[in-house]
């Protein structure tokens, strides 16, 4: 006698294939469970409701596997697993002060460390940077790297720290990763900016949102020079919205004319005389004024514009020059900066001998003013090829910041450079600090054995004045002397200057002397 069956439901046939699947293996003994005790078609409803689940669940465990959670050079928590222990750490938050908090390190002056030491060194600087901050902190605090020479801290809920427990916190990270690295043989001195963010400073944020606020406290300690520690505020965001809207006002300040040279006058110190100009950018804003050089240099950059100043610069430098000539000042020389995007330009040196044969301006006439750092880059770099072929073409190579950066004394000469700027850092209080004048000293030795005239930037006293004019420096530029100026403003100022040289005594240098 056959048996009658009623035919399965849709939902149900599907079910029976999706019990099929190999995932279920270990899901067996329930199953059969369920069929002995609600039979056959409440098993299959059971495991029709349990596999969607199960397999969710599984997906999102492997998703969060193939994220990567774990660096493979440092062997650190990566950035997607620091995301994942902050939004499990910010959830249900009991009291403020509790709260986690992030700090993210950068090591300063990366690429420059690569170029001098090579990439593998800098990768063994990263795992030993990664591993001084993992013996540093506590077990139940996360190290993670980032990405590249940028690493975080999470400090998790119940430690209480406060801002300035936070900030010392900061500081002593600093001192520690600042302590001497040996690598190949080298000592390698590493310094590092530090931004840091209190979950509670931030509206029911994500573990996304607190990353993002500490890296904003980061990118603001660097855009001040580095080596800082700064903490994400309210008003960080505000500044940092306030330099979006000038990063959308680019274009039209320099298509209006806004953006300029201003230019500060530097002096012989043997004569007194004018002998050039640095051109330094100005952004005379409608509305807002003269705005800081640090604050639009940084928008310039953002909106891709470098270039653009570039041209602005060099354009009206030149001009200038080409007016103090034809106005009767036989000045020497005009400098003006670029920066290492512009250095990398491969039109470059066509820019500038267009400009230069479109003012008749002999090319000595011109100094490039290049960073200590920039010298110290590989041959192969597009911007050392770039200076070659300026100094080559006859232009004057000014060394910048003399005393801050890296490079060697072949370095100096492979471009022969034919004039230091010694850096406001060995020039301030010289007439107060013996240590200072011993630093000078040394430094204006060395120029004078390898042929190179000397300037002494930022010169902002009456006794720095005489004190770098007796100690022998050739040039010399500051406040003192001068502050930048509009170009409306040189000619009369150098009419008094010369005016001036008539009634003022010389003050003898180091060199008349003897």
């Amino acid at each position: 006698m056959s048996v009658s069956r009623r035919p399965l439901s849709r939902f149900t046939r599907a079910a029976l294939v999706l019990l099929q699947q190999p995932v279920l293996l270990t899901f067996a003994p329930a199953l059969g469970l369920g069929w002995y005790w609600f039979g056959a078609i409440g098993a299959l409803w059971i495991g029709a409701i349990a596999v969607p689940l199960v397999a969710i669940s599984s997906e999102n465990l492997l998703s969060r596997s193939r994220r990567g959670d774990t660096d493979s050079l440092t062997g650190l928590k990566t950035r997607n697993a620091l995301i994942d222990e902050l939004d499990e750490e910010l959830k249900g938050r009991d009291t403020l002060s509790c709260a986690p908090v992030v700090v993210v390190i950068e090591v300063d002056e990366f690429p420059a460390l690569m170029d001098i030491h090579g990439t593998e060194a800098a990768e063994e600087i990263v795992l030993r940077t990664g591993e001084r901050l993992r013996m540093m902190m506590r077990g139940s605090d996360m190290v993670s790297r980032l990405v590249g020479h940028r690493f975080a801290v999470l400090l998790p809920r119940g430690r209480r720290l406060d801002m300035e427990a936070t900030l010392q916190l900061a500081e002593r990270i600093q001192q520690k990763l600042g302590e001497p690295l040996s690598i190949n043989a080298s000592t390698v001195y590493l310094t590092t900016s530090v931004g840091l963010c209190l979950a509670r400073r931030l509206n029911t944020p994500t573990g996304d949102d607190l990353l993002e606020a500490a890296e904003t406290a980061l990118e603001e300690s660097i855009r001040h020079g580095g080596s800082t520690v700064r903490t994400y505020s309210d008003a960080m965001q505000k500044s940092i919205g306030a330099r979006e809207d000038l990063i959308r006002e680019v274009e039209g300040a320099f298509d209006d004319g806004q953006i300029i040279p201003w230019f500060q006058p530097q002096i012989n110190c043997d004569t007194g005389i004018v002998t050039g100009m640095e051109a330094l950018a100005r952004w005379k804003h409608p509305d807002l004024g003269l705005i800081p050089p640090a604050d639009f240099l940084d928008a310039i950059e953002a909106a891709g514009m470098m270039h653009r100043l570039g041209e602005v610069m060099l354009f009206h430098s030149l001009a200038a020059l080409h007016s103090w000539d034809r106005a009767g000042y036989d000045l020497e020389t005009v400098s003006v900066n670029f920066s290492d995007s512009e250095l990398k330009d491969p039109q470059l040196m066509e820019k500038v001998r267009w400009d230069l044969d479109r003012f008749d301006i002999a090319a000595d006439r011109l100094a490039i003013e290049v960073l200590e750092d920039t010298v110290a880059m590989n041959d192969r770099d597009s911007a050392i090829r770039n200076i070659q072929g300026l100094a080559a073409m006859g232009c004057m190579i000014d060394m910048d910041d003399f005393g801050t950066g890296h490079a060697s004394i072949s370095n100096i000469r492979r471009f022969a450079i034919k004039r230091i700027k010694i850096d406001r850092s060995f020039v301030a209080r010289i007439d107060e600090e013996p240590e200072q004048k011993k630093f000078l000293a040394a430094i204006l030795t060395m120029s004078q054995q390898l042929g190179m005239t000397t300037l002494a930037e930022g010169v902002e006293t009456i006794g720095e004045f005489e004190a770098v004019t007796q100690m022998g420096c050739d040039y010399l530029q500051g406040y003192a002397l001068a502050r930048p100026m509009p170009f409306e403003e040189t000619i009369g100022w150098m009419e008094e200057q010369r005016s001036k040289l008539e009634k003022t005594p010389k003050i003898p240098s180091a060199k008349r002397s003897g």
